[in-house]
């Protein structure tokens, strides 16, 4: 990789007009994909003095800065409290400390990685992203967007109406990137289904939840047939880790017993 200029901005307005003044710019969150990468970038825009690394823990939210680790963001007491620690636990699995030290939560989701075990359990939370020049938008409406919106983004708001989660990464050893991973919550009184790694981008099942939502009643029976919808309705696919057959039937599974869980302990 090839970086022509660095600049560190002195502001996000002055970081947000350098970025678009050449398509070749490029913020640098915490680097570690980036340094991967073969593209020739012309100038690399560091916002790491603007005060973005602060999570904020408010009345009814956390507003989390783009720039805090992952790390940081796994340690939070409230965190580690929010639908009893399963996003905290979620981000704990991905590779080891040293890396969770370096990379960014903001670069975890601009970077839209199919493989990440930040984005699945964060789609099954009311989280609302925030990007300037002012825009606010969900995070499921982010992933399910074909053109992403021109700014950058500055911080995550994730409500604490999450009653209990659910997360499951399935890997080979615990350094190895998701063959599928899983994530099942209780989120303002409805459940939340989401599966990444499939292997494309983490998706919510929609037409699931639909069902189990409506259910009048989510005993065995229902959480089944949830499982099988999510099995049947998502798109999954082959590649060198794994096949389509046996990510449907990892996430049959893991989305029954992830119900289960939340079902069992949502009290």
């Amino acid at each position: 990789m090839e970086i022509k200029a660095y600049h560190k901005a002195a502001s996000l307005n002055d970081a947000f007009e350098l970025l678009k003044s050449h398509p070749d710019n490029a913020i640098l969150g915490g680097g570690i994909w980036l340094k991967f990468s073969k593209k020739s970038i012309n100038t690399l825009i560091d916002f790491s003095g603007l005060g973005l690394n602060q999570i904020i823990e408010k009345t009814d939210l956390f507003e989390i800065g783009a720039m805090v680790t992952l790390r940081d963001f796994e340690k939070h007491p409230g965190i580690r409290t929010l639908g009893k620690g399963f996003l905290s636990e979620a981000t704990g699995k991905i590779m080891g400390i040293g890396f969770r030290n370096l990379a960014t939560v903001g670069g975890s989701i601009i970077g839209g990685f199919p493989f990440s075990d930040f984005l699945t359990p964060l789609l099954t939370t009311d989280a609302e992203l925030v990007f300037y020049p002012k825009k606010e938008i969900s995070i499921q409406e982010y992933v399910e967007m074909k053109e992403k919106p021109v700014g950058i983004l500055t911080h995550i708001r994730i409500r604490k109406n999450v009653n209990i989660g659910f997360f499951k990464k399935v890997c080979t050893t615990a350094l190895d990137f998701a063959v599928l991973n899983v994530a099942v919550a209780i989120t303002g009184h409805k459940f939340m289904i989401a599966v990444g790694a499939r292997p494309g981008t983490a998706a919510l099942a929609t037409i699931a939840m639909n069902y189990i939502n409506h259910a009048n009643h989510p005993d065995g029976a229902a959480i089944s047939e949830t499982a099988r919808i999510v099995m049947d309705t998502l798109k999954f696919g082959t590649d060198n880790v794994a096949s389509e057959e046996y990510r449907k039937k990892l996430a049959q599974v893991y989305v029954a017993r992830g119900l289960k869980e939340v079902i069992a302990h949502e009290g």
